[in-house]
């Protein structure tokens, strides 16, 4: 359905809803993400409320009416009949919640040879991503059952496509990138066929890369459960109920810390409309993804802002009965037995590498005790299973496609650079960490939990951005293309801004023994086999 039509001018000088999410219910805070996170770099918790204000504010409100953008360009643009290349950014919150009041594109916009920057919202969770047998057989028209936030990308685009032009920006030349969630949309996008032609560009920060996609008729199981849940007898009850009382039926028992356990948190599906039915890594594998010039990066220890939260080495691990009674996964005994379920017994060779590559990492050795450093392996580990792996097989794939069928390339990123004191010992380079240093604003991070030469990390990695808005060439840090033949050899963003390409060849191995172990998160809609053992991912 189109947006009404206004007449004369409207203002359009204020942020406006975000999308509705649990935060429009809870008391206090609407981040346990960042609280963790400032917590982390605070000396006492007293002040991490004033922080959380300080460096997230709240939109003005929540509600269904969220479509909307904001748009930053150079004060010259318009005057000097610019066509600057576009950036539309989609942002994280694992598909459940999120704002673009938090991003600021007021200095990106400016950095380097300049662009224009579009901040997208979409719809969440249960409104973005609900899948019921109904809807999949209203669906049989074409259209999608579930995926409707990343629909809204789609719509996004094509916005910018007719209306790029008005504020100095080239409706050619779009650029798309985004971070957690908003990278895990990007990578779906590059495989959507709707979005064919929309854009010209793609960056994934710290997406979930081949780890997207749950199976549609699962997740349809899953909407009838929530139907019951929530005393309805059929999709057109559950219609007439307000959306405050859908959004409740989803949320999370308050008593319940275990982040992993939600039966009701809808998220991507293959749905072979927006995703492709043969799932998207097989479309990447075989050269069929969209044929633009791509970024895929993470961060080195992910980890170290999302298991404080989850508290588990791997999502995977959760299902089993035998390591759940002991959640959460803390200190050396409890990773163990996570370990042996995970790895094979102790005498098996992918155990010993296990406590190698984990136990004995350089992060882990920072630790001072025994289980001090089990949970620096654990917050490695969960960095890899969430985003690193499964991030690599995206990019070895889309290298390969270059390398084969011609396809466009690929470039791979680490970023490194942590922040000083207390923060930096707990967390690492930490989700979400990077955003700063792209936007040069973003979330306030930076400022909060700073470390000597960010400013110029900010300059070097912007501008980098930019520059590949414009034309899909980093040569001011010699960036190199992603190699199938020489996995590992990534560029690095480093402390102080040192930035150059890299080699890690234990970040390979660690990869290697997850994606042996099916841990590597690869498509939820292919049944692997390995090792004699079948899983479904």
């Amino acid at each position: 359905m189109p947006p009404l039509s206004w007449q004369g001018i409207r203002n359009s000088f204020d942020s406006r809803d975000a999308a509705i999410q649990d935060a429009l219910y809870k008391q206090g805070s609407s981040s346990e993400f960042l609280d963790k996170i400032l917590a982390a770099g605070t000396p006492s918790n007293a002040n991490v409320a004033t922080k959380h204000q300080t460096v997230r504010p709240p939109p003005p409100g929540y509600s269904e009416d969220c479509l909307y953008l904001n748009i930053w360009s150079p004060s010259t643009a318009k005057k000097n009949n610019a066509k600057l290349p576009i950036m539309m950014w989609i942002h994280g919150g694992a598909h459940q919640d999120g704002s673009i009041v938090h991003y600021d594109g007021s200095t990106l916009c400016q950095q380097g040879r300049q662009c224009v920057v579009v901040c997208v919202q979409y719809r969440l969770g249960v409104m973005g991503f609900f899948t019921h047998p109904e809807l999949k057989q209203e669906s049989s028209t074409g259209e999608s059952c579930g995926n409707y936030g990343l629909m809204d990308h789609v719509r996004a685009m094509e916005w910018i496509k007719n209306n790029g032009s008005f504020f100095g920006g080239d409706p050619n030349n779009i650029t798309i990138f985004g971070e957690s969630a908003g990278g895990t949309s990007v990578n779906t996008m590059m495989v959507c066929p709707s979005a064919q032609g929309l854009f010209s560009r793609a960056i994934s920060q710290s997406g979930s890369g081949v780890s997207v996609g749950h199976d549609l008729n699962e997740r349809c199981n899953v909407g009838v459960d929530f139907q019951k849940h929530v005393n309805c007898t059929s999709l057109n009850d559950l219609r007439n109920l307000s959306a405050e009382q859908i959004q409740r039926g989803t949320m999370r028992n308050p008593n319940d810390t275990n982040l992993i356990i939600q039966p009701f948190r809808f998220n991507v599906v293959t749905d072979g409309i927006v995703i492709p039915k043969q799932g998207l890594e097989k479309v990447f594998q075989q050269g069929q993804h969209h044929n633009v010039p791509f970024i895929v990066g993470f961060n080195a220890e992910e980890g170290g802002s999302m298991w404080p939260l989850i508290k588990a080495p791997t999502i995977q691990v959760m299902s089993n009965m035998n390591v759940l009674q002991h959640w959460p996964i803390v200190g050396y005994k409890k990773l163990n037995i996570a370990l042996k379920a995970m790895f094979g017994p102790e005498e098996s060779s992918n155990y010993q590498k296990s406590v190698q590559l984990y136990l004995n990492s350089d992060f882990a050795l920072k630790g001072t005790t025994k289980d001090e450093r089990a949970d620096k392996a654990s917050i490695v580990m969960s960095g890899d299973n969430m985003f690193g792996a499964p991030s690599e097989i995206l990019a070895a794939h889309a290298a390969n496609s270059h390398e084969t069928h011609g396809t466009a390339p690929c470039y791979m990123y680490l970023f490194t650079r942590t922040p000083s004191g207390r923060a930096g010992e707990q967390m690492g380079s930490y989700h979400g960490s990077e955003i700063d240093f792209v936007f040069g604003s973003g979330l306030g991070l930076a400022k909060m939990l700073p470390a000597p030469g960010d400013e110029r990390l900010k300059e070097v990695m912007s501008t980098a951005w930019v520059d590949f808005a414009h034309d899909g060439k980093i040569d001011a840090i010699e960036w190199k293309k992603y190699s199938s033949s020489n996995k590992g050899t990534v560029m690095e963003f480093g402390q102080g801004g040192v930035t150059g390409m890299i080699r890690d060849v234990k970040m390979m191995e660690r990869f290697e023994l997850l994606d042996e172990s099916d841990l590597s998160g690869r498509d939820k809609n292919v049944m692997l086999k390995r090792n004699g053992v079948k899983s479904k991912l």
